[in-house]
């Protein structure tokens, strides 16, 4: 019985080390992303107006 708990210590002190070494990656990733986002709407709201001339110019069927 010993010998099987400190395999499972063993494994859980594995997943907890790569948890905390993931979970910062994931913090970095989620702020670039969120930033991409944002330039991502403001590069349509900007093209917005030039679009929408574009398409009212368009005969409509």
């Amino acid at each position: 019985m010993n010998e099987l708990r400190a395999t499972v210590a063993k494994h859980k002190s594995t997943v907890e080390g790569f948890g905390s070494g993931i979970t910062p990656r994931l913090s970095t990733a989620k702020g670039e992303v969120e930033t991409l986002v944002q330039g991502v709407v403001e590069q349509v709201a900007a093209l917005r107006p030039s679009i929408s001339g574009a398409l009212g110019g368009c005969s409509r069927r």
